[in-house]
């Protein structure tokens, strides 16, 4: 090939290049008005709206995870073109939702007109978290959504999102076992549903143990958090382990992280966190 063509062809290449990015570069995604809901579609009551808030609010201040909830009238209307993953990372990087050293913020965006629903998540979260989002994508939000009950999908997603993802991963705890694989489509898909989220399992899991001091299956757990995180210090928290029969207890101590200073220019609470793509998608 000739020097000229060769030329020509990389200034093709690179003309094509910059036509892809143009959208993502000059998109004017919109800015959000809360830190925890933005129900720009009008799917959510005053009082769905409230308590999605109030159980986001709590869990951010207990285990320093961010998790938004956006829903939409028409994401193609804003950004025409880009797919529906595309489109939430770019939003949930314009946003920085998330701590900026962490990487966990947790982004569940709804989006009417494509009938798509999207769970979002920073960098922080590894590979094998999706397989709890997909869960909760399979389990809780897409037959809420297909029975049109949008608010219940959304509070009960965000509910999931917070006992399964951000209490486990602030623990440090790896992500629970995704049981609605073919090979233990049967059974498994049953207990899944019953048990639900992983702090429920391993409530479950307590409660079939034997009492070390009384050797009577009576064991109980529960977590209280003594001092929740804040911008200046980690929080602490006990995961206790107690005999409804003979009384014997023990405690496991748990570090909450430090939040850290929300310092978005669109002041609306964000932390500058980003995603790299991970995540769940779904059609209804």
């Amino acid at each position: 090939m000739s020097l000229p063509a060769m030329t020509r062809l990389l200034r093709l290449g690179v003309a094509l290049l910059m036509l892809c990015a143009t959208p993502l570069l000059a998109q004017d995604f919109p800015q959000p008005a809360d830190p925890y809901v933005n129900d720009r579609a009008g799917v959510l009551t005053p009082v769905d709206e409230d308590a999605i808030r109030a159980a986001l609010r709590a869990a951010r201040s207990e285990t320093g995870v961010h998790i938004t909830v956006l829903t939409l009238p028409s994401r193609e209307a804003i950004a025409p073109g880009l797919t529906l993953e595309t489109f939430a990372t770019a939003l949930f990087n314009d946003w920085g939702i998330g701590d900026a050293t962490r990487d966990d913020g947790i982004l569940l965006l709804l989006s009417m007109q494509e009938r798509e629903v999207r769970i979002e998540l920073g960098r922080g979260f590894a590979s094998q978290w999706e397989g709890v989002t997909d869960a909760i994508m399979e389990k809780t939000l897409l037959p809420a959504f297909r029975e049109g009950q949008y608010a219940r999908g959304m509070k009960d997603g965000a509910i999931r999102l917070v006992e399964e993802v951000a209490r486990p991963f602030a623990a440090g705890e790896a992500p629970a076992r995704d049981l609605t694989g073919p090979l233990v489509a049967g059974g498994a898909f049953g207990l899944f549903a019953l048990l639900g989220a992983r702090r429920r399992i391993g409530n479950l899991t307590t409660r079939l143990r034997r009492c070390p001091n009384c050797g009577e299956r009576a064991l109980r757990r529960s977590r209280i958090t003594d001092m929740p995180a804040t911008r200046h210090a980690s929080g602490k928290a006990r995961r206790i382990t107690r005999c409804g029969s003979c009384g014997w207890e023990t405690v496991a101590y748990i570090n909450l992280p430090r939040l850290k200073t929300e310092n978005r220019r669109s002041g609306g609470g964000f932390g500058g966190g980003s995603s790299g793509g991970g995540g769940s998608s779904g059609r209804f």
